[in-house]
This record gives structure tokens, sequence and C-alpha cells, in this order.
């Protein structure tokens, strides 16, 4: 029950990417996403098998000719089938790079990361192979983070990207271990011109 839920709330945030992408597909674009501000839906989770949704806000703290400074602050979560759900909480700063005349964007980040983890700890299996969950453990991991991301303008507004992530998980109750992220989504940027 719970799986059909949350793949309906998948489909429906891809959905909703794809409308805003088709309604502002007919702008021209301006290549000066390095300047703005802006707030990014993502598809996002762990290499390879556990996803999920991100939401993002994007700052430009000090802006260049071709460059900018950038803060950028994510809430996001992600679950595997019968075995954890994830909330995670974080912030980048980074420096994204982009020349006036182009449509592409690059952002190199360094961020931190609070990840809660609720994670399956002992169930049982009946005899039809139906799981039954007994008990989980809640996890508190923090999980320092280095983060390169590509976009490419369509318009004035939008910007599709693919964000990869790898992350370094931090407990006391968990053995240490890196982790590699991914992220598909769409940027939607707030001003044209800081």
């Amino acid at each position: 029950m719970k799986i059909k839920k949350s793949k309906r709330q998948l489909l429906l945030g891809l959905s909703i990417l794809l409308l805003l992408f088709c309604l502002q597909s007919q702008n021209g674009a301006n290549a000066q996403e390095v300047n703005t501000r802006s707030i990014s839906l993502g598809y996002f989770g762990p290499i390879p098998n556990e996803s999920g949704l991100r939401l993002g806000v994007n700052l430009p703290i000090k802006t260049f000719e071709k460059s900018a400074l950038v803060l950028n602050g994510h809430v996001g979560s992600f679950n595997k089938k019968n075995d954890n759900f994830n909330v995670l909480l974080g912030a980048e700063l980074g420096w994204s790079l982009q020349n006036p005349s182009s449509k592409n964007r690059h952002v190199f980040s360094l961020g931190s990361a609070y990840l809660l983890q609720s994670e399956v700890s002992e169930f049982s299996v009946n005899l039809q192979g139906k799981i039954t969950v007994l008990e989980r453990s809640l996890r508190h991991i923090f999980m320092p983070t280095v983060n390169y991301e590509y976009g490419r303008l369509v318009n004035d507004r939008l910007t599709p990207f693919g964000k990869i992530s790898y992350g370094y998980r931090m407990a006391s109750t968990i053995e240490n271990a890196g982790s590699f992220m991914w992220e598909f989504g769409m940027r939607i940027l707030l001003n044209s011109k800081v």
C-alpha cells in the first residue's frame, strides 16, 4: 500500500516537472543563470536503488562576470522497500561557473547533511512470503559531501540538471561508509538578474 502511494507521488512530481518544462519551453533562453536565485525539485537518491524527491533553494552570495559563489539548501526523502526510510537535510557552498554567452552551467560544491534513517532491524516472514516489520532502529547520521552539478538553460526560467554527489556517512551506531548519490531535476529561476 505504502509502495503504491510513493510511486504515485514520484510520478506526480515528475509530471509536474514535465508540465513546467512544456509550458515554459516557448520562451527564449537567457544565459544569466549564474546570477539568479532559484528553487529546484529533483528525483534523487543513493546509487543504485533507493529513490525519492528533493526540494532545494539556491542563493548567490557573491557574483562575478563568469561565476558566482552560491549557497544551496535542500531537504529530501528516499526509501528502500522493506528496508529503510530516510530524511536528508543539508546545505552546500559551491562555485557556479557559466560563460555569459553559454547556456551550460557547472557547479562544484562542498556540503554537509544530516540524515535521519529509520531502518528495519527485525522482521518476520509468514508462509505466504509476506514480510511483517517487527522493529525499526532510528539512526542519526552526519554526512559531509562533495558535489558536481551540470545544468543547461532552456529558457529564461527553467534549467534541467543532473547532479552526482559523494557523501561519507558518519554515526556512532553504524560502520562509517561512503555513499554515491544522484539527482535529476528542474531548477526554476526566480529572477533574471540579481
